[in-house]
């Protein structure tokens, strides 16, 4: 689960914090800090010692932003590259978040791509900034984009913001809240902002940082059970908070998502029944000390564990494990590898609901392997896929123009069958027909007269012992693509009556 700890770097964080800023009566320590960067570092080095901790798994780059951007630390997990790093970055000018979060977005998209759910720790003293690189101008231009931006992420993001201001210390408090707030709703993520209660010192910024890490950096505790065999553990990262994001649930309003405690193993399936289906995060599973156990933690460690012993089980039989997390919700447990010496036992979350695997049918309806008669198996062949009445998308023919090379091959298919009339006759218009579907279902009219412009080239390059009816179906072919007909998609383009006599 990737992290960027984007900081400010602006001549703002080294303002000098006045002394009743910064004065707590409770406490004689901490007054030695003057500026709100030795705050901010001394609040990451606190975050940063709670995931060696407690989330040692986390990748986590750092980037400061200025009037630039800069990745000073790569995604990695040894953070005490981090800490090095923050005692030698150089202050810039002013702040501009557009060029934060957008440099935030590009070190991201860079290393993990738009697949996996990522954070973003957005650091800064809390000014909005001067003229167009205020933050209220930002918030504008991105209701009304006039070009393409980098924000809200085009990929699956929470966003955090930690304002090293209190309200006796910035004198536009509540409009910075504001101001910060309605980033925190364009991106869809979770609103919280993250300030100290009172003063502005090391103990109050700690505590702050504190109380971040606990909420949003901690593995997810629960048992895993299978049969009467049952012990607890870990589930790195937690996937209550990553998994059920705002694109889940969007289209899940029906349906109960709250994670059960206990993960319960339904049933075992080979690998190659489960293929390769889709899901909506991975999770590594690790065994935890029981808080149920009087056990210490060196005596835990001596104690078998059952996810060893179902790790080494999928592995050696090729197996998967179908795990239920939720009342609609499945999973998958599987021996995952990483190198030829190294596999971790691996869950994948299913998206939510019975039928989220298609060919296997609805979880439900699965049972023991056994009560079929005869065997399901017979004769090695596998049961699965469940015919299904109705005909699934993906088993058609499907067009697909992600790529400029897939339309320029369907153009070019067209064209060849065009030049081999009369005898390409039948692949001619059925390749023409499924062109005509695919152009009107996604609105690409102007494919069209494109197309037909091409076909006129082609009718006028046909050398002259060309057969005459491969002109006539060309020209004919060519009208019926800029006539009104070819937007009614009912109607099929079919050859013409063509007699040469």
């Amino acid at each position: 689960m990737p992290t960027v700890i984007l900081l400010d770097a602006s001549l703002s964080m080294v303002r000098t914090i006045a002394d009743k800023e910064k004065f707590d009566p409770t406490t004689s320590t901490n007054n030695h800090v003057v500026n709100r960067k030795q705050l901010a570092i001394a609040g990451i080095c606190a975050l940063l010692d709670h995931l060696s901790s407690n989330y040692k798994l986390e990748f986590v780059s750092l980037v400061t932003f200025s009037h630039t951007f800069n990745q000073l630390v790569p995604f990695t997990r040894d953070y005490n590259e981090i800490k090095s790093a923050l005692s030698t970055y150089e202050d810039q000018n002013i702040t501009d978040i557009e060029v934060g979060l957008e440099g935030a977005a590009r070190v991201i998209l860079n290393e993990w791509g738009v697949t996996p759910t990522s954070q973003v720790l957005l650091i800064t003293e809390g000014r909005l900034g001067l003229s167009e690189h205020c933050l209220p101008s930002y918030l504008k231009r991105l209701k009304n984009p006039t070009k393409k931006l980098l924000f809200p992420f085009p990929f699956k993001c929470v966003l955090h913001v930690v304002c090293l201001s209190t309200i006796t210390s910035h004198e536009n408090f509540t409009e910075m809240i504001s101001s910060y707030e309605q980033l925190l709703m364009l991106n869809n993520g979770a609103i919280k902002m993250y300030t100290p209660d009172k003063f502005l010192n090391v103990s109050a910024v700690k505590s702050l940082f504190k109380e971040l890490a606990e909420e949003n950096f901690k593995p997810h505790p629960c048992y895993l059970k299978c049969g009467n065999l049952r012990c607890h553990i870990s589930v790195f990262p937690d996937f209550h908070k990553k998994t059920l994001d705002y694109y889940t649930f969007k289209f899940l309003n029906a349906i109960s998502t709250s994670i059960w405690p206990e993960l319960e193993i339904c049933g075992f399936m080979n690998i190659s029944d489960v293929a390769s289906p889709p899901f909506l995060s991975k999770h590594l599973i690790f065994p935890a000390l029981d808080p149920e156990s009087s056990e210490d933690k060196e005596g835990a460690e001596k104690v078998p564990a059952f996810t060893v012993l179902l790790h080494g089980s999928l592995k050696v039989e090729n197996m998967v494990a179908i795990v239920q997390i939720s009342e609609a919700w499945f999973g998958m447990l599987y021996s995952h590898a990483d190198s030829k010496k190294k596999s971790n036992l691996t869950l994948a979350c299913f998206h939510t609901g019975l039928d989220a695997l298609p060919w296997l049918g609805n979880f439900k309806k699965l049972g023991p392997m056994k009560e079929g008669e005869p065997s399901p198996y017979l004769d090695g062949k596998s049961p699965f896929p469940v015919p299904t009445s109705d005909c699934k998308s993906y088993s058609q023919n499907c067009v697909v123009w992600i790529h400029n090379a897939g339309l320029q091959g369907d153009i070019q298919k067209i064209l060849r069958n065009a030049r081999k009339l009369p005898e390409k006759q039948t692949q001619f218009y059925k390749e023409m027909n499924r062109l005509k579907k695919a152009v009107l279902a996604i609105g690409f009219y102007e494919l069209f007269e494109s197309l037909a412009s091409l076909l006129d080239r082609e009718r006028s390059l046909l050398p002259s012992h060309t057969h005459p009816s491969v002109g006539i179906q060309i020209s004919y072919a060519s009208k019926v693509l800029r006539s009104p007909q070819i937007l009614d998609i009912n109607q099929a383009i079919i050859p013409p009556q063509i007699n040469l006599l």
